[in-house]
């Protein structure tokens, strides 16, 4: 029932700009598309290609190793956890829940991944229990999806700047993957902060 209720609202609302319209029974050539058109484009862009074929590679339960450097020229931290990647909303986004501990506390992080098929870019967003914000990136991907690059940005409170984030997420064997997270402080050069390695539990 709830599905109905949502796909007649969703209806309502692509009809009411071409009933509003309907009244002009001599529009121009180009004027405002049809509502078979509207309602083609809108599947179009809704329905999941390749590329979230390709992100589906990671579904399943890992295992993680997390190296974490404070100190670029020390030895990194390293610590481990798990991560399990679901598909949400028909295979539309991907959600990636992590857990383990990070320097001695208890970790929880949350991604949700996805390919916006009208913007031709891969979204995603960030939150974990080490903070109250919200990161989101966009970025891309080789053509077999064996190695992506998003870019982000956040705000270092201890810090007090804004640091630029490029984060590459890499296949290594058929069920291995690396994700590396590299760091840039404004007036400093990249430098790499953490190294999260996955194995797939089978």
């Amino acid at each position: 029932m709830t599905r109905r209720i949502v796909g007649m609202v969703l209806a309502l609302l692509l009809m009411a700009p071409v009933m509003a319209s309907a009244q002009d029974d001599k529009k121009p050539a180009g004027g405002d598309p049809s509502m078979e058109q509207m309602m083609a484009e809108w599947a179009k862009y809704a329905t999941p290609g390749a590329q979230h074929k390709l992100m589906g590679k990671q579904l399943g339960k890992w295992t993680v190793t997390t190296k974490v450097w404070m100190d670029p020229s020390a030895l990194p931290a390293e610590s481990k956890g798990t991560c399990e990647v679901t598909s949400m909303l028909g295979g539309r986004f991907f959600r990636s829940d992590y857990k383990g501990d990070m320097m001695g506390q208890p970790y929880e992080g949350i991604a949700i991944s996805g390919y916006d098929i009208y913007k031709k870019m891969y979204v995603g967003t960030w939150i974990d229990n080490m903070g109250t914000m919200m990161m989101t990136f966009t970025g891309t991907c080789n053509a077999d999806g064996s190695e992506c690059t998003y870019k982000a940005s956040f705000d270092d409170p201890a810090m007090k700047v804004t640091k630029g984030v490029r984060e590459v997420c890499r296949w290594t064997g058929a069920d291995t993957w690396v994700l590396d997270w590299y760091e840039t402080v404004p007036g400093q050069p990249e430098h790499k902060t953490m190294e999260i390695s996955h194995v797939r539990v089978k």
